[in-house]
């Protein structure tokens, strides 16, 4: 099995281990912009509620996802998929890696790689609405709203 394994693969999951606090600490929290007091000032200012909506946002899932993908030489594509659905301080997670080969052109290769993000994207609402019994929205990525209703005929004013 190991000789089978790519030759840094092993390293880097040790060193992953080893590092894991400190690389969560440095991942989730970042860096503060210089702008950001800025930033919230312009949108508290320029916020306009909507109108008569009637809708009470704590009881709303947030959802989306990224991906990262390596393409190699020999032919292999490494892919981390993940989504995430938020629902006020609470936290529903989806991820994915894993690896394949393929002869196909980027192109190709970059819409299976959505297709996997969407894909999670749509478990991650899933659990959500599993997980929390008194959701009233799901507000998800506009693209995967737009796939979701190909071919049904319906269409959102809300996209």
């Amino acid at each position: 099995m190991c000789q089978e394994m790519p030759e840094f693969l092993d390293l880097f999951v040790s060193q992953v281990c080893a590092k894991r606090e400190r690389l969560v600490s440095v991942l989730s929290f970042g860096r503060r912009s210089v702008f950001e007091e800025e930033f919230r000032s312009l949108l508290r200012n320029s916020w306009n509620p909507l109108p008569g909506m009637g809708l009470d946002f704590s009881k709303v899932v947030g959802v989306d996802g990224s991906r990262a993908l390596r393409l190699y030489v020999v032919g292999g594509v490494l892919y981390v998929v993940r989504a995430v659905g938020v629902y006020g301080k609470q936290r529903v997670r989806e991820l994915e890696v894993d690896a394949f080969t393929s002869a196909s052109s980027i192109r190709d290769i970059n819409r299976f790689v959505n297709r996997k993000m969407e894909w999670l994207e749509q478990r991650a609402a899933l659990h959500a609405l599993e997980k929390f019994d008194d959701v009233e929205c799901v507000l998800i990525d506009g693209t995967l709203h737009g796939r979701m209703m190909e071919g049904t005929g319906m269409c959102s004013i809300f996209v």
